[in-house]
């Protein structure tokens, strides 16, 4: 059921100086009372949106490029205390001993450290992070039981359970996030569950072995790539029509762009992209040498810019310029990565590196990166926060969903969770992890 071989502005001249004075005075009082008002909202972010300048590649906030939940708006970002006194107990060149002792690791301006972890289904793949604060996690071990699981971040506890005939593999939330779409890995279809309860609500038809999904940014639309079919299904929802589109051998990630005028799917087998145009739903390009060993998962950064590429086989990503569709450069992470996700202020993607047992970050202002051993065993599903202050990571083989903090400048620092990682890693007889 894995894809692993093993396992599967203007200024206005004034006329008088009495209207620019009372412009002005105008503008002080409606500041000061969006102060008060941001001030009384206590807990919640201040709506300061942070960027990052775009010069030889950075990324801007604001964009969706179909990361994180399916299309989902950029988050409000926290404030930023410059004065904040950075983290105690860093570690440069973290071991994962000193993982385990919750230590933070500075990279780029920012801080990562463990904050906890516990024992998840069987063979917990996908991981997704709803802007309300549920993260779900497919279980795709278990076979016509416990398929998805819906997770309280706070006390890291199940909180919801889906069962169906099949087996989970990937799954994206809609927009507004009422409505949870799983692939189901036996059954040549594609569920729509309720997001609060996990009940099935729907089930939509698409070709054999269907594994990962993306939706439209309205959510009128789901794509979905049939690993056994070599075709990209989709599907319109609000009808339960679909057609299938021929692309590459063995197709895994999909990625609609930050416009809504093309999606990316990678093909496993045939180590290639294909770039579907959606007004006219046909393959216009096939990156054919990319210089990836085993595309799996693809992400289109928040500000439209780039298409980020995991390389299973190798231990980098490769980057596709979206303005000519051609590859823009390699970037080394950890051993075999899968999924990878983007921060909501643009600045950081995070890969989850399944033979490394390990998350990488990447800058992506400059494309350097940084790999943090984590006490998982075969890293596989990884999910960004809409906050920016968590990323999730589902170990396959320990069992586990643990939970990285990100540092945000005037954030208190609390100590980490009580509940840390239990998984037992299966492959190594408990050791490793």
């Amino acid at each position: 059921m894995s894809d692993d071989p093993q396992l599967l502005g203007t200024e206005l001249p004034g006329r008088r100086s009495q209207v620019v004075t009372i412009a002005l005075v105008a503008g002080i009082v409606a500041n000061v009372a969006l102060l008060i008002y941001g001030l009384a909202r206590t807990g919640e972010p201040s709506g300061v949106a942070r960027t990052a300048g775009d010069s030889g590649g950075a990324v801007a906030a604001g964009g969706d490029g179909g990361a994180g939940a399916g299309g989902a708006p950029t988050a409000d970002a926290a404030p930023i205390d410059p004065s904040a006194p950075a983290p105690a107990d860093l570690v440069a060149a973290p071991t994962l001993a000193e993982i385990r002792k919750n230590k933070w690791v500075p990279f780029a301006g920012s801080y990562w450290r463990l904050y906890g972890g516990a024992l998840a289904g069987s063979q917990p793949k996908s991981v997704v992070a709803a802007r309300s604060g549920a993260v779900y996690v497919t279980n795709t071990g278990f076979h016509d039981r416990e398929n998805v699981h819906r997770w309280n971040t706070q006390t890291l506890e199940v909180e919801a359970r889906a069962s169906f005939k099949g087996n989970a593999v990937e799954q994206v939330l809609s927009p507004d996030e009422s409505i949870l779409y799983v692939s189901n890995f036996y059954h040549e279809e594609v569920l729509a569950l309720d997001a609060t309860t996990l009940a099935v609500k729907r089930r939509f038809r698409v070709g054999k072995v269907p594994k990962h999904m993306a939706i439209s940014r309205d959510g009128a639309t789901l794509f979905a790539s049939n690993w056994d079919s070599g075709t990209t299904t989709i599907i319109d929802i609000a009808s339960g029509k679909s057609e299938e589109i021929a692309v590459g051998v063995q197709p895994r990630g999909t990625a609609v762009a930050g416009d809504q005028t093309k999606l990316y799917v990678v093909n496993f087998d045939s180590d290639s992209i294909s770039v579907i145009d959606l007004a006219t739903r046909t393959v216009v390009k096939t990156l054919a040498d990319v210089g990836c060993d085993a595309p799996r998962h693809a992400v289109v950064t928040r500000d439209d810019r780039w298409v980020l590429v995991t390389c299973y086989h190798e231990r980098h990503v490769v980057v596709i310029d979206r303005r000519t569709d051609e590859v823009a450069r390699k970037v080394e992470v950890g051993k075999g990565p899968k999924t990878v996700d983007v921060s909501y202020d643009g600045r950081f993607a995070y890969t989850a590196d399944y033979t490394g047992h390990s998350m990488s970050v990447i800058d992506l202002s400059t494309w350097t990166s940084q790999t943090i051993p984590l006490p998982v065993w075969r890293a596989s599903g990884l999910a960004v926060s809409a906050d920016d202050r968590h990323v999730y990571v589902t170990g396959w083989d320990s069992r586990s969903l643990v939970v990285v903090d990100r540092w945000l400048p005037g954030d208190p620092i609390a100590p980490p969770s009580k509940q840390q990682p239990t998984g037992k890693c299966l492959r190594t007889g408990g050791k490793g992890c």
